[in-house]
């Protein structure tokens, strides 16, 4: 029933173009990033350093989202959480990284909108880095060093290379067909044996549990799975 994935050639996975840089602020340092698809039917949740934490996926998310669809909205979705973490953090790695403290002198001096609009292109830089790499390893026409990655179930397999996802393949046949707790399960196991998930994290069995309504939150989902990783 699930044997599809098992011929699926690496040249057969779609590779989905990398989401532009998010607009707005960059977000601000945090111990967590987590990011979700348009229709809201999944939600990834990285640490400072862009490992995945939590994988959660609606138990309606068929509902908002086509099957065929699916591995576009994880992949962008992993991307766009880890572009929140380089974001956020790599102003403060590149002060860590500088040799000292420069002494400041009247000339270096400038109005807190300057430091502002400075620290701001230095998070986009940051952004902009993380995708350069991540189009350069998608892009490349060799195979080598390029692996794959089953999840349970023959759901869907991942395309990893030098610890970089670089795209998702799914059995549409057999999504449909599998509960939120098996995708989300396969999805986990998946980036944990990829070598994509936080040292932190531990393997749970699953249990639909409600997601917490936020305050300025509408939440259209009544039945989420509970989401692997660290709570």
């Amino acid at each position: 029933m699930f044997d599809h994935l098992r011929d699926l050639k690496i040249a057969d996975v779609r590779i989905p173009p990398a989401p532009p840089a998010p607009a707005g602020p960059p977000p601000e340092p945090a111990d967590s990033y987590q990011a979700t698809d348009p229709s809201r039917s999944l939600w990834i949740t990285v640490d400072r350093d862009s490992k995945v934490l939590r994988i959660e996926v609606s138990g309606t998310w068929e509902d908002r989202l086509p099957v065929a669809e699916f591995d576009d909205a994880v992949f962008m979705t992993y991307v766009n959480a880890v572009q929140m973490a380089a974001a956020a953090e790599a102003p403060a790695r590149l002060r860590a990284a500088a040799e000292g403290p420069a002494e400041p002198s009247a000339d270096d001096v400038v109005t807190d909108f300057h430091d502002w609009l400075a620290d701001v292109a230095q998070r986009r830089a940051a952004i902009g880095q993380k995708l350069r790499e991540i189009e350069e390893n998608a892009a490349a026409s060799a195979d080598q060093g390029v692996i794959e990655v089953h999840g349970p179930y023959g759901l869907l397999m991942l395309r990893v290379r030098g610890g970089n996802l670089l795209g998702i393949a799914t059995n549409t046949e057999a999504l449909s067909k599998a509960n939120a707790g098996m995708v989300q399960q396969a999805l986990w196991e998946a980036f944990s044996d990829a070598g994509l998930t936080s040292p932190s994290t531990a393997r749970q069995e699953p249990e639909p549990v409600r997601r917490p309504r936020r305050d300025d939150e509408v939440v259209i989902e009544d039945d989420l799975w509970k989401g692997f990783g660290s709570q």
